[in-house]
């Protein structure tokens, strides 16, 4: 076991690490920001409490039901490519919900679902990148501190998703979903951009290093 600072300072040294709690964070904001203003916003278009009801029904859905095989494909494409699928749809989730008006069950019950499937990606994608990212000794501690800044970032995103919907709108509030979503896939790229010319330097280096007595 080691401090939460310890472990934090783990993450923020790790570029790995970092985009995979960026990922919990984004992935839990997104889904409680949105999913907790839904149904007042069903209820304000008139809607009725079993439509909510199924509507949180399939969101949970989407959330866990495919997670083993998520699992599974995360194993055989890699975490990346994961992530990215994981921001492509958690804006494209959040974009259909909140351009639905209060009234339509399909479209704010369909991207809600699909919010759900988002998180389901991110979630499981970026905890293994989290986890592979360290020793084996380490990695219950760095995943706690982790699981941490996620929590703390969800409810802070629950806080501000009233404040959002009562001054602006719930269409504010899926866009700004949709940004984090897109905010995720431009941090995929950037590590993966970086760690690959991280890694051409390093080769530059090892091939033009004398080898003595050579």
């Amino acid at each position: 076991r080691m401090p939460f600072r310890a472990a934090l300072g783990l993450i923020l040294a790790n570029p790995k690490a970092r985009l995979a709690v960026l990922a919990m964070m984004i992935s839990q904001a997104t889904m409680v920001g949105t999913m907790t203003l839904t149904p007042l916003h069903m209820n304000d278009g008139g809607q009725s409490k079993g439509a909510i009801s199924i509507m949180l029904f399939s969101h949970i859905l989407g959330m866990y039901a495919l997670s083993p095989l998520v699992g599974r494909l995360a194993d055989l494409i890699g975490c990346y490519p994961m992530l990215i699928f994981s921001g492509v749809l958690c804006a494209a989730g959040a974009l259909w919900a909140g351009f639905t008006p209060p009234e339509g069950f399909i479209g704010i019950t369909g991207g809600q679902t699909v919010i759900g499937f988002a998180w389901c990606f991110g979630i499981i994608a970026a905890s293994g990148l989290l986890t592979e990212a360290f020793a084996v000794e380490q990695r219950a501690s760095v995943q706690g501190a982790g699981d941490m800044c996620m929590m703390a970032f969800g409810a802070v995103a629950g806080i501000s998703a009233g404040a959002i919907v009562a001054y602006r709108s719930y269409l504010d509030l899926n866009l700004a979903a949709a940004i984090l979503g897109v905010m995720l896939v431009l941090a995929v790229l950037f590590t993966v951009v970086a760690t690959d010319r991280g890694g051409q330097r390093g080769q530059t280096v090892f091939a033009v290093t004398p080898v003595p007595g050579h």
